[in-house]
């Protein structure tokens, strides 16, 4: 991967969210960014065929960070299995957010993935906010929920006082019980990436 490239494309993704007021990782998570980094895409097409990048978010921004790969310069590295990369999973889960992510990558559901796997649903919601908090999926595709909603919930989180921010109740209460939990874990998991701007 590409240091200088990936830290342009962190400075162009902050910049847009002290723009619009906005957490960094609604615009891009850190996992799609190195993965732009690594791929260093040429085209809109080859932008859109990086996991975390979208129709909406192509359209926002997708121009803005192509750009930066095409002015950075360098030549695209073609996608295959094994370029495509995951942050890895931390060593004492073993196997297990590889394997649930494999599955909701296959396109299973939450309920799905635990009767697959032989766990239960709030387990595979626990896999599913970690992988959120790595930056390994979106919240927007671990959920069913839209950018839009993303970012309401996000405002509404950095409204709380730090003690509440800690808790899924007062966000869900603030949000007038408009989410499911499930949606908040992840969410609120997404929220404490580790965010290295």
């Amino acid at each position: 991967m590409d240091g200088d490239l990936l830290a342009k494309l962190k400075f162009l993704r902050t910049t847009l969210a002290r723009e619009e007021g906005r957490a960094p990782f609604t615009i891009f998570p850190n996992a799609t960014l190195d993965e732009i980094a690594a791929r260093r895409p040429q085209a809109l097409d080859a932008l859109a065929a990086i996991r975390g990048v979208g129709e909406a978010r192509l359209a926002q921004y997708g121009e803005r960070f192509l750009n930066v790969v095409i002015q950075h310069g360098g030549e695209a590295t073609p996608a295959s299995p094994a370029d495509v990369s995951t942050p890895a999973p931390r060593a004492s889960t073993g196997d297990t957010l590889a394997d649930t992510l494999r599955l909701h990558r296959a396109g299973l559901d939450p309920a799905s993935i635990a009767r697959e796997r032989g766990l239960a649903r709030s387990t595979v919601i626990g896999h599913l906010a970690d992988l959120a908090r790595t930056g390994a999926v979106t919240p927007e595709d671990a959920t069913r929920l839209t950018p839009d909603d993303v970012e309401r919930i996000a405002r509404t989180y950095a409204t709380l006082d730090p003690e509440a921010q800690g808790r899924l109740k007062p966000l869900w209460e603030a949000l007038g019980g408009q989410y499911d939990y499930d949606a908040l874990k992840i969410v609120h998991a997404a929220l404490h990436q580790p965010h290295t701007d």
